[in-house]
């Protein structure tokens, strides 16, 4: 059953990630235009109260992720990086919640807010995943079939990869453990809009 919690739980992280929250994409003056592409994606998905593979309270989690290396492809346009909060569209603290056989079509949104300011702000919002480990073991997820609103909303679809420091293996026993999974970490991907 560790095993069965902690293979799936890479899509479980594609939910929490964005749970499709958009703001309003108001920007001064006019909205950069051209692709935006980022080298780094990292951040923390927390979970309160922890998961655990027999959890059945009401979950209050959230997450926060930095993009960062990022570039645009308009060269009038200075882009290095972003930040996104979304909450976590988990119902209660089951690991097994999470669990979703080895893809998603799960609808997922980041509202990145861009640095400088003057990029605006994008919605980017993916159709699904697919679960992927990094060459170290790490799990980790593909994001497929994205489209942007707001600053770079081209009609070319988004992509993105990202990985968390720990192997499947590893999230599956934080969930079996006493103390459950209290968080997981974004440590690397990319983002390409």
């Amino acid at each position: 059953m560790v095993g069965s919690a902690a293979l799936t739980l890479a899509v479980g992280l594609v939910t929490a990630l964005g749970s499709g929250t958009a703001f309003a994409t108001k920007h001064k003056g006019s909205i950069p235009t051209g692709t935006v592409s980022c080298t780094s994606i990292t951040g923390t998905v927390t979970f309160k109260p922890p998961l655990t593979l027999t959890g059945t309270s009401p979950e209050t989690a959230s997450s926060k992720t930095t993009f960062s290396g990022c570039t645009a492809s308009n060269k009038s346009v200075t882009v290095t990086g972003g930040t996104s909060k979304a909450p976590v569209a988990v119902s209660s603290n089951s690991c097994t919640g999470l669990e979703g056989g080895g893809s998603s079509t799960a609808a997922i949104s980041f509202d990145i807010a861009w640095s400088p300011k003057t990029a605006g702000k994008t919605v980017i919002s993916f159709s699904g995943d697919t679960e992927t480990n990094s060459s170290s073991g790490d799990a980790g997820f593909n994001l497929t079939g994205g489209t942007a609103v707001g600053s770079f909303a081209e009609t070319n679809k988004a992509t993105g990869v990202a990985y968390t420091n720990e192997t499947e293996t590893a999230l599956g026993a934080a969930c079996s453990s006493s103390k459950g999974l209290a968080s997981i970490t974004i440590a690397s991907g990319t983002l390409n809009a």
